[in-house]
């Protein structure tokens, strides 16, 4: 009984042993190079960023990643494939704020600060009795802006010369949009993302299939490094899908 006891003793060691020696072989710098983006939000001021929604997706197209900052600003995105990304950093009242072209090599991580512009505050006027024309009834349709692959682009940026102007909007963290329009006219509505061929549909509130726009590829080594996608003031055709 007691060499049955010496034995178990010396496995129980000898386990301890190896789990030992192969945490000691996990080095700090082995989890770091999981880390494949880092960096911190901050406002104006300098002062760190909490709860911004950070989101990276392959500058030519394809799933979005998302993470949020912590208290003091703070991100990371571990163990993205090798590539090359867009971020988009978007907390309300505040511009979105994208960063093209961040390189991720494996070992290495990239280093990512931006900072946040608060939003424009601006005085909303009635277009339509500017135009001392009075409002018609109009029709709400749904929209979404995806990649050649049918996966979403977010924030992507839709533009319309309708019967009160041009008029702006930044589609959803989906890519989604919604748009109001009369039965009477039809409106050329294009929508654009960077790295993406913009494309144009003429709509009406006729129309009631959702509208769909596929955004093919296009040049990404001339984006500039930094984009700040200004939030519309006053919207008359457009609603505002939030993030």
């Amino acid at each position: 009984m007691r060499r049955q006891h010496v034995a178990y003793g010396m496995l129980v060691v000898t386990v301890a042993a190896i789990v030992c020696a192969a945490l000691s072989a996990i080095s700090p710098v082995a989890v770091a190079q999981s880390i494949s983006i880092a960096g911190q939000v901050v406002d104006h001021t300098g002062s760190g960023m909490p709860g911004v929604v950070a989101m990276a997706i392959p500058q030519a197209g394809g799933d979005a990643r998302t993470v949020v900052s912590g208290t003091n600003g703070t991100y990371t995105f571990e163990d993205l494939p090798d590539g090359v990304y867009r971020i988009d950093f978007d907390i309300p009242g505040f511009d979105v704020t994208r960063r093209n072209r961040v390189s991720v090599r494996a070992g290495e991580t990239a280093r990512v600060d931006v900072t946040m512009l608060v939003t424009t505050i601006c005085e909303c006027v009635d277009n339509w009795r500017r135009l001392g024309q009075s409002k018609p009834r109009l029709t709400t349709q749904m929209g979404q802006v995806v990649d050649a692959s049918g996966r979403p682009l977010p924030h992507a940026r839709l533009e319309i010369i309708g019967p009160v102007g041009p008029e702006t909007v930044y589609a959803s963290r989906e890519g989604r949009f919604q748009i109001r329009l009369a039965e009477a006219d039809a409106w050329p509505l294009t929508a654009r993302d960077s790295g993406f061929g913009a494309v144009t549909i003429e709509v009406s509130g006729r129309t009631r299939a959702p509208l769909l726009f596929r955004l093919p590829n296009a040049e990404t080594r001339t984006l500039p490094a930094v984009e700040r996608l200004r939030r519309p003031c006053c919207l008359d055709l457009f609603t505002n899908l939030g993030p």
